[in-house]
C-alpha cells in the first residue's frame, strides 16, 4: 500500500508589529524590549512566552521571505495559507523603504561589493544593516527581473511585485535613477532628497519619449535628445539678445502686476541672462551623451541654480524668470521660420526641465 503525504494548517496569523521590527533588521532579543516597551499588556506575560512568541513569528518570517521576494509566487506556494489582503500588506511592508537610505544606495552602483559595504550607509543613516541590506536587495531584484521583462516598468512591476499603484510609481523613477547611472553623489547636491530626484525623473518620463529599440522603457529616444541641438540657435547673438528684451519686459509686467515691484531682481536677471541662458542650452545640446545625461542635476546645479542662489534669488524670482523665458522664446523673430520645429521641441525640453529647477530650488 502506498504512502500518503498529509499536510493540515491554518491561516499564518502575522503580528505587524513584530514584521515591522523583523524587516527594519532587529534581533529577536531587540524585538523583544521593543514590544515590551511599547505595550504595557505584555508586562505581565512570562518572558520567556514573549520571546517564544517573537521567535515563531521570525522563524515563518524567514520562510516567508523566499516568497516576499518574488510576490506574484506568493500567491502560488502551498506552505502558507495566505489571505489576499494579507499578502498586500505583507508586500507592500516589504518592499517599503527608508527615502534617506535609498538616496544614499543611488549614490552607489548595485555591485556585490556595494551590499558587502553597507555599514557606512547604516551608519550615516541610523539604520540597521540588515535593514539597509533588504532595502539594496529589493531594488537589485526588481531591476533584475525588470532585465528580462518587456513592456512598461511601472506595469510589470505593478504585476511582477504586486505592489499598490504609489509605491510602484516611486520604484519605476528609482529604477530610471538607478538604470541611467545619474550621478546623485556630488557634495554640491546633498541638500536634495529622493523625492526631488522622483519628481524629476517623472517629469522626464512624462514628457520625453523613451526609445521603441528597448524592450523597456528607461530610455531616452535618442533622435529626440538629437533634435535639441536645434535649440542651439536661441544661444547665437543675433536672437539671444532680442530674447533677453523680451523676457525682462514680461518680467516687469509679472511683477508689476504681482505688485512686486522689485528693481533689485530685474537687474540681477539682466546681468545673469547670457550666461544662465547659454548655460540652459548647452545641457540641453549635451543630454545626447551618456556622461552628460549622467551629470544632469549636477550641471543644473551648478550653472543654473547656484549662480541664482549667489546672488540671493529667492525661488517666485526664478519660477518667473523661468515662465517668461519659455513664452518668450516662441516670440523672438525668424527662430521658427528657419527651424520650423524649434517651438515643439524648446517645449519638451524646457517646460521639464524648469520644472526640475524648480523642485531643486531650495
Amino acid at each position: 500500500m502506498g504512502t500518503v503525504d498529509v499536510c493540515i494548517g491554518n491561516n499564518l496569523i502575522i503580528d505587524f508589529d513584530i514584521f515591522s521590527l523583523w524587516i527594519d533588521g532587529f534581533t529577536i532579543e531587540q524585538c523583544k524590549t521593543e514590544i515590551v516597551k511599547k505595550d504595557l499588556s505584555v508586562r505581565n506575560c512570562k518572558e520567556t512566552i514573549i520571546f517564544r512568541d517573537i521567535m515563531d513569528n521570525y522563524h515563518n518570517f524567514n520562510r516567508l521571505e523566499q516568497y516576499l521576494q518574488i510576490p506574484c509566487r506568493l500567491r502560488e506556494q502551498l506552505m502558507f495559507q495566505v489571505s489576499e489582503e494579507m499578502i498586500e500588506k505583507l508586500v507592500q511592508c516589504y518592499y517599503q523603504y527608508n527615502p534617506y537610505v535609498m538616496r544614499e544606495i543611488l549614490n552607489h552602483k548595485l555591485t556585490h561589493k556595494q551590499r558587502k559595504d553597507l555599514d557606512d550607509i547604516a551608519d550615516k543613516t541610523e539604520t540597521r544593516v540588515r535593514s539597509c541590506r533588504r532595502q539594496f536587495d529589493n531594488l537589485r531584484q526588481i531591476i533584475r527581473i525588470l532585465d528580462d521583462l518587456k513592456g512598461p516598468i511601472l506595469r510589470n512591476i505593478e504585476e511582477y511585485f504586486c505592489l499598490p499603484r504609489s509605491l510602484a510609481e516611486d520604484y519605476t523613477a528609482i529604477v530610471f535613477l538607478a538604470r541611467n547611472q545619474f550621478d546623485l553623489s556630488k557634495r554640491k547636491l546633498s541638500y536634495l532628497v529622493l523625492d526631488d530626484f522622483i519628481y524629476c525623473v517623472n517629469q522626464m518620463i512624462s514628457n520625453w519619449p523613451m526609445s521603441n529599440s528597448f524592450e523597456h522603457d528607461s530610455d531616452f529616444n535618442r533622435d529626440f535628445l538629437l533634435s535639441f541641438k536645434e535649440l542651439k540657435i536661441l544661444s547665437e547673438k543675433e536672437f539671444i539678445d532680442e530674447h533677453k528684451r523680451l523676457v525682462l519686459h514680461g518680467m516687469a509686467k509679472v511683477l508689476n502686476n504681482n505688485m512686486t515691484k522689485d528693481c533689485r531682481c530685474l537687474i540681477l536677471f539682466d546681468e545673469l541672462f547670457k550666461d544662465l541662458s547659454r548655460s540652459l542650452i548647452d545641457i540641453a545640446y549635451s543630454l545626447n551623451h551618456s556622461k552628460d545625461m549622467k551629470d544632469l542635476f549636477f550641471d543644473l546645479f551648478e550653472r543654473f541654480i547656484e549662480p541664482c542662489k549667489d546672488v540671493k534669488l529667492i525661488k517666485n524670482e526664478v519660477t518667473i524668470f523661468l515662465d517668461e523665458y519659455r513664452k518668450k522664446a516662441h516670440l523672438v523673430p525668424d527662430i521658427s521660420k528657419e527651424y520650423p520645429k524649434f517651438s515643439h521641441t524648446f517645449d519638451k525640453y524646457f517646460t521639464t526641465i524648469s520644472n526640475c529647477i524648480i523642485q531643486m530650488y531650495h
